[in-house]
């Protein structure tokens, strides 16, 4: 104990003689390897970040993030330059993230680096610099520009939970444009409260040259399909796809027209674009039979076509006169 006070006070004495200011964080409690990396200024990661293009990045994969865990780790996301490419990352332990950034980081010392995303999206926001600094260094990350310089706590990436499933061979291709009208038209009449698991949930299934998304809470039902090709081989797709992983896919992947690649395995799905993908996992149970559904309605005689506007402006004002008690909207 005697040993690590001495070391603390010639600690302070060192680094006000270099005309450095101890930050509070660091006051208190001294780890011996991070009181090395502050006394001699070792950075184990950095890299010179676009502000605005990472912060855009930063701000897509921090969606994933949740902070009420028992992990605490899974309220960061991870900063990834060790291998080639430089990626963020990002968990639930439900649905997982990972975009790349390679084009717009330029790696200057190779690590990894948890970053809190509330506290270091305000600090890329308010800064005007084009360019920032991002370093490790001890249990800080320091972001920096001309002007202006941030410590931000943060863990060690070791522990962080890194999903390495790969994506099966056999796949469904569709334009991201495309995917993402696929979901926004069904994803609504999904049931999250329900018992049945799988209500929660977005069918994917392919049919011929299409990509079906099926939806249903056992009262109503939501079918939409877009054009798809098939890729490796494969003959028959199913999948349910979480709601919450098809939300969150709908924020982050591009509304343009490049080529998104869909696929699952007894556990996963898998959505995987230029620059990004998400795994997630797949729901618990069976599936309704819902081509049933519209067996049965074949059968009927009564047919009226009319145009959607009109059909939804009446709806809407029939269903100003319901109630929870009521038993809805009757047609005549």
């Amino acid at each position: 104990m005697r040993g690590l006070a001495l070391f603390g006070r010639l600690l302070r004495v060192a680094i006000r003689l270099s005309n450095a200011t101890v930050d509070s964080c660091f006051v208190g409690r001294y780890s011996y390897r991070h009181s090395c990396f502050l006394l001699l200024g070792v950075s184990a990661m950095k890299a010179v970040i676009d502000r605005a293009k990472f912060l855009e990045a930063f701000a897509r994969a921090a969606m994933f993030t949740v902070s009420k865990n028992a992990k605490p780790e899974l309220g960061y996301v991870l900063f990834n330059a060790t291998g080639e490419s430089v990626s963020l990352r990002a968990t639930d332990l439900e649905c997982s993230v990972v975009l790349d950034c390679t084009d717009s980081v330029s790696v200057e010392s190779r690590g990894a680096a948890l970053l809190e995303p509330a506290k270091f999206a305000e600090v890329l926001r308010e800064s005007q610099s084009e360019s920032m600094i991002i370093e490790t260094v001890g249990t800080m990350v320091v972001v920096s520009s001309a002007r202006t310089e941030f410590k931000l706590p943060s863990p060690a990436p070791d522990g962080y939970p890194v999903d390495k499933s790969v994506m099966p061979e056999k796949q469904v291709e569709v334009r991201c444009d495309l995917f993402r009208e696929l979901i926004d038209s069904v994803h609504y009449a999904c049931d999250e409260n329900n018992n049945r698991y799988a209500l929660g949930c977005v069918r994917m299934e392919l049919d011929g040259d299409s990509l079906l998304a099926v939806a249903t809470d056992g009262r109503r039902l939501a079918v939409s399909s877009r054009g798809a090709s098939r890729v490796g081989g494969i003959e028959s797709f199913g999948a349910l796809y979480t709601i919450r992983a098809a939300r969150k896919s709908n924020r982050i992947i591009p509304a343009d027209t490049c080529p998104l690649r869909f696929a699952a395995d007894a556990n996963k799905t898998f959505a995987a674009w230029p620059g990004g993908r998400i795994i997630a996992q797949q729901c618990e149970g069976h599936y309704p039979k819902w081509r049933d559904v519209f067996k049965e309605a074949s059968s009927h005689d009564l047919t009226v076509d009319m145009p959607v506007g009109v059909l939804h402006a009446a709806v809407r004002q029939a269903a100003i006169a319901c109630s929870t008690e009521s038993r809805g909207i009757d047609f005549r």
